[in-house]
Parts: C-alpha cells; sequence; structure tokens
C-alpha cells in the first residue's frame, strides 16, 4: 500500500489560474475521470492479484492520493501539473521563442503477456541516446502504452517536445527508429501551433482502445479495456 500521508510532488505547487484554465479544458473532466475510475474497478476487480492495486484506487481522495497510474483521478491531476510546468516553461522564453515540434515515437509492441517485461528505463535510455546522437538535446515528453485490438498487440510509444532540432537531425533520428522495424515508427513532425492542446497530449493514461472507421473528430469509437488488457498493464 502506497504512504498517502504526505501529497506527492506534482500536487504540491502553485496554480497558475491563466493556464489552469484553458489545461482543464483541454483535458477529461472530474466527472469523466470518475467514471473512467469506475470502469477501471470493474476491470481490475478481475485481474488476480490486483487486490492491493484496487484497494489504493477505491481509497483515492483529494486529500489522501493514490498515486496509481492506472487511478484516473490521479493521473489527472498529474497530467494538469505536467502541462502547467510545461507551458510555464515554455512561456519564459516567449521574448527569444525557439522553434518547437511534437514528434510520436514508436520504440517495441509486446503480446499481453510480454508486456509487463518491457522495460520503461530501457526505452527511455535508448531514446535519449538515439536523440543525443542525432543531435537532439532539448525535449520533454510522456510514456505511454496503447493498445491495437487488431494485432492483439501493445505499442510502446513517446510523445515528445523537441526545441530547435533542424530537419536533418530529426531525419536522421527517424532513420535511427527504423532499425526497430515498428510500422510508423516515427510521425511526422508537427510544429507547436497550439501548445495547449498540443501539449496537454504529450502525456495520456488511457484504458481503452479504439476500433472501427473514424468520426467527426477524426477519431474511432473508444472501448474500454478487457480483462487481458487491465490486467498485462497493471503488472507493466
Amino acid at each position: 500500500m502506497s504512504d498517502r500521508s504526505r501529497h506527492p510532488f506534482w500536487q504540491i505547487y502553485a496554480h497558475d489560474d491563466e493556464l489552469r484554465s484553458p489545461v482543464e479544458a483541454s483535458i477529461e473532466t472530474v466527472e469523466d475521470a470518475e467514471r473512467y475510475r469506475d470502469k477501471n474497478l470493474t476491470t481490475l476487480r478481475k485481474c488476480e492479484g490486483q487486490e492491493l492495486l484496487v484497494h489504493d484506487i477505491e481509497r483515492c481522495s483529494e486529500t489522501r492520493p493514490c498515486r496509481r497510474v492506472l487511478c484516473p483521478l490521479c493521473a489527472r491531476r498529474y497530467r494538469i501539473w505536467f502541462a502547467e510546468k510545461t507551458l510555464r516553461w515554455l512561456h519564459r522564453g516567449k521574448h527569444h521563442p525557439r522553434p518547437a515540434k511534437t514528434l510520436v515515437v514508436r520504440m517495441e509492441q509486446a503480446s499481453n503477456p510480454d508486456l509487463p517485461m518491457v522495460s520503461i528505463g530501457r526505452l527511455q535510455d535508448q531514446l535519449r541516446k538515439r536523440l543525443l546522437r542525432a543531435g537532439i538535446s532539448r525535449v520533454i515528453g510522456g510514456t505511454e502504452v496503447s493498445y491495437n485490438a487488431k494485432d492483439n498487440k501493445w505499442t510502446a510509444h513517446f510523445h515528445l517536445l523537441i526545441f530547435g532540432a533542424s530537419d536533418a537531425a530529426l531525419k536522421n533520428f527517424a532513420r535511427k527508429c527504423k532499425t526497430d522495424a515498428i510500422p510508423r515508427a516515427v510521425d511526422e513532425p508537427k510544429e507547436l501551433k497550439h501548445p495547449v492542446q498540443q501539449i496537454t497530449y504529450l502525456q495520456k493514461f488511457s484504458t481503452y482502445y479504439r476500433v472501427g472507421g473514424f468520426d467527426a473528430r477524426g477519431k474511432a469509437r473508444a472501448i474500454p479495456m478487457k480483462r487481458d488488457q487491465m490486467a498485462a498493464l497493471a503488472k507493466w
């Protein structure tokens, strides 16, 4: 059981109202997070060996957060902290702006049984080395895994915010990532034109996957994870 006598570092800071409102408008609402929490708990209760995780999420509160990644309420609070911190840092340089781009990098795929063996630290270290070797040194980002029902595989990937990198450096980095043989290993970089929307997207904690055709927003239908997927994600 996690020690909840102190608030986690991502809750002990002064909010910036100018940033807080647009950030909250760009992510899930508290009501959404509570609904996701109930769905997660329903599935987690069917997962063997996750009693402690269920216990912590059930008892999570504003005053005693559980700090669990699969708790949508804590995940939401972390996303707010992450986005505000990044935006505040970005705004400091508004008089001397650096070119910035977002980039999605896919690095490893795994089945449900293999996902818990995928090392976050190893992938982050590998990513850091590739970026530096390509001449990219100013980066902020988030780590995520997403499930694809079509091939029944998980993909570990990173959402990055990259500053001051040349087109040549980005192409060099993309070439290095092709060695992993992951489909669409690196997306086309996107200019940072909508900072709040793009930065809040850098770190997500999804417990659903998408299937079917795209709707008017360009998104497929979201399906809550089943027991096998939730069990693999919880162990990871």
